[in-house]
């Protein structure tokens, strides 16, 4: 795997993390 292709991954996890997040927000 290259480095680009790890960065986007991780980007995407983040990503995925913060709208569960936002959600569990909306739900309180």
């Amino acid at each position: 795997k290259t480095l680009r292709e790890f960065g986007l991954e991780e980007r995407i996890e983040t990503v995925r993390g913060q709208g569960y997040r936002l959600k569990e927000q909306v739900r309180l």
